[in-house]
């Protein structure tokens, strides 16, 4: 059975610096998972995305997304559209 890690903490302590740097020692293609990164456009946040550690990645949330689900300013995505 595989090892499962859930990294907590508060907001910019480094979390997805860690799994970044944890998966380039190890190798990507022994990790599975992801972390989420801030979207900013002109120093201000837009949004969030879901980056996979095979390098897919999809808007989760974004304050220009229509949706009727909401958490504070950003429309969260209810598709399971993404890019690569």
């Amino acid at each position: 059975m595989a090892n499962v890690f859930l990294l907590t903490s508060k907001p910019r302590m480094g979390k997805s610096t860690a799994v970044k740097r944890i998966a380039d020692l190890v190798g990507a293609g022994l990790c599975g998972g992801f972390y989420t990164e801030e979207m900013r456009a002109d120093g201000e946040r837009t949004g969030f995305k879901c980056v996979a550690l095979d390098g897919r990645e999809a808007v989760i949330a974004h304050i220009e997304e229509k949706s009727p689900l909401r958490i504070g300013r950003y429309g969260v995505r209810t598709d399971r559209g993404g890019r690569s």
